[in-house]
């Protein structure tokens, strides 16, 4: 029995890519197979039930997308909720969609969707991209057509 223990930072879910918290299940599962029961014991996972969790795992992945939360290229999300679009990559924005000039979705080019923004920023304008990766493409065009929508 330890009477000291090393301390560690606390979790921050905030700070982990769902994208890569599903990545890092799936191959848990697929290379062990097991998983740990509610009294810490590690158990085996039936082959009916690596297929049911891989499948809901897929679910999870969709999750985010529709609720608004769309990955952006390297790091950060953008987010629309409540008539604000925010992006937490870069400097970040956090944008009334009445302030919103222009969205749209430029076509991939080096398998990157391009998402653009232009926005009014006190007496002038900002214009920002995005980089989206193609496998995000549905929440990335969800997300321009629900700030379009708001915006009018």
């Amino acid at each position: 029995m330890r009477i000291f223990r090393k301390r560690t930072e606390e979790f921050d879910p905030s700070k982990v890519d769902p994208q890569d918290a599903l990545r890092r299940a799936r191959d848990a599962i697929a290379t062990s197979g097991t998983y740990t029961d509610e009294h810490g014991r590690r158990r085996p996972l039936s082959p009916q039930a690596q297929e049911r969790l891989a499948g809901s795992l897929d679910a999870a992945a969709a999750v985010p997308a529709s609720e608004g939360d769309l990955p952006i290229w390297p790091t950060g999300i953008a987010r629309f909720s409540n008539g604000i679009l925010e992006v937490t990559t870069g400097e970040g924005i956090r944008v009334a969609a009445r302030d919103i000039e222009e969205i749209y979705v430029k076509p991939p080019r080096a398998g990157r969707f391009s998402l653009k923004v232009k926005y009014r920023a006190g007496l002038g304008w900002q214009k920002h991209g995005y980089w989206v990766e193609a496998q995000h493409e549905a929440a990335l065009h969800a997300l321009v057509s629900r700030v379009i929508a708001a915006a009018a």
